[in-house]
């Protein structure tokens, strides 16, 4: 019998009973036009300010928009930062098991036994997990320790002359931990692709139930995972996105926005070569979809790209190390690719928290010089959107035990923190927030942005360019 003490799951606003619903949805659904709302509802409210907001935003359609995506857009075949690096400390100790897994062994001239070196083994991991689990430690601090471990060697790649050698190692690892993921996915499907896997849920489960699970939202955990990114493979292919920057080692939104299929499903036939680049090589390092077409879609890799298809894994931005060597030059490879994607673009940043040091101080940077007046003659200051979702901090109050008899003050507190971060972005780096309230709205707001229509003058003006 189930407990009655049994917690409950989290409510949303959806799931608030009245007046508590109504008070946060009139107070907080014309935050930056449609935070606790739709885009399109936004567009109908009798707040100027908020259709001001979202008419400015859906002028994306009509311009030349790139992308940059983060971890977020795959995060459900590979998870987020953390639980990578969790997945590659289990690594890390099944080495250290497996390298203590004799019936007895040796340390300092003394006989210890296997049961001993489980203890002492577990001990060590427990360690591990406390100093390395908090979410205050710096994942380029753990990615630091993973990478020049001292305790655990690397095989001699080349020479130890050679400098890369423990990071091409570690890199391989990597492109394990990854692969490893997403066949894990697969094999559950019975998939032998990402595209394929893509193809069928997206038949199976989105076709013609769109508007219904961007609305109502779904209890699915396979809808849930996928929609994002589903929305923005259909951003792409609908508004022909031809450049994308990301910071993600994986090439699944590589590999389905080049796949036929994929394309059909939005109801358009494949007419792009997808060239795929990372910092190691001046030329793509692979080309996928109509390799023969001349429309080219350039996807960068900006911190490395590790596929099982691509047989050279070269070193990849990870640990702290390797992230303050790339930053030293201002004009490395990675920074003129953003920044000529910031000078010619509009940007959409999705699945990216736009917490890149790295990022911020380019986008700071561009926006300063283009005040400019030499600079800033026929270029025009590009706009930068980043969409964000603020579910878990709803959540978080709602269900505070002083929620009930305080809604003011919980109104109060989610407002401010949204008032905060948005008034960061915009004063900083000139960027807008768009909020949602969970990533299935959020997910609905990028559908919603590819079934905008351009005007005919837009159109043809473009395609001249």
């Amino acid at each position: 019998m189930m407990s009655s003490k049994m917690k409950q799951p989290p409510k949303t606003i959806d799931t608030l009973e009245e007046p508590f619903r109504t008070l946060f949805m009139q107070n907080l659904s014309e935050y930056q036009g449609q935070a606790f709302g739709t885009l399109e509802a936004a567009l109908s409210s009798t707040n100027d300010s908020a259709k001001d907001r979202v008419k400015e935003f859906s002028k994306l359609c009509n311009q030349r928009m790139a992308l940059c995506v983060g971890a977020g857009l795959t995060a459900y075949f590979i998870g987020d930062w953390r639980t990578l690096l969790r997945k590659l400390l289990a690594m890390r100790c099944h080495n250290v098991v497996r390298a203590f897994s004799e019936k007895e062994l040796t340390v300092n001239d003394r006989m210890f036994n296997k049961t001993w070196t489980k203890i002492n083994v577990d001990k060590y991991i427990g360690h591990l997990k406390n100093s390395f689990f908090t979410e205050s430690t710096s994942t380029l601090e753990i990615g630091e320790y993973l990478m020049y471990d001292e305790s655990d060697h690397a095989p001699k790649i080349g020479t130890e002359a050679e400098p890369s050698y423990r990071e091409i190692f570690f890199a391989e690892q990597v492109r394990y931990v990854i692969s490893s993921s997403i066949e894990k996915k697969l094999k559950k499907s019975s998939a032998s692709s990402i595209e394929e896997y893509f193809v069928k849920l997206y038949r199976r489960k989105f076709i013609g139930k769109e508007k219904n699970i961007y609305e109502n939202g779904s209890d699915d955990d396979e809808v849930k995972g996928i929609a994002t990114l589903a929305a923005v493979v259909k951003l792409c292919i609908k508004k022909k996105i031809k450049n994308i920057v990301t910071y993600n080692f994986d090439m699944i939104l590589d590999k389905l926005i080049a796949n036929e299929e994929v394309w059909e499903l939005f109801g358009e036939t494949l007419n792009v070569a997808v060239h795929v680049h990372t910092y190691l090589k001046a030329e793509p390092m692979m080309v996928l979809g109509d390799k023969k077409s001349k429309n080219i879609v350039n996807i960068y890799h900006v911190h490395g790209v590790l596929d099982q298809e691509i047989e050279e894994v070269g070193p990849i931005i990870f640990s702290e190390n390797s992230y303050q060597n790339y930053q030293k030059t201002i004009l490395n490879w990675s920074n003129v690719r953003l920044a000529d994607t910031m000078l010619k673009y509009d940007i959409l940043c999705v699945g990216f928290s736009g917490d890149d040091a790295n990022f911020r101080m380019l986008r700071r940077f561009l926006a300063e010089s283009m005040t400019n007046p030499i600079m800033g003659i026929g270029n025009g200051r590009k706009k930068l959107y980043i969409m964000r979702s603020c579910g878990n901090e709803v959540e978080n109050f709602i269900n505070n035990p002083n929620f009930a008899s305080m809604p003011e003050c919980a109104l109060a507190s989610i407002k401010t923190y949204l008032e905060l971060v948005g008034t960061y972005f915009k004063k900083q780096l000139g960027t807008e927030v768009i909020w949602s309230n969970g990533y299935l709205k959020m997910a609905g707001q990028i559908n919603w942005l590819s079934e905008c229509k351009k005007s005919r003058n837009r159109s043809r003006n473009r395609s001249t360019s």
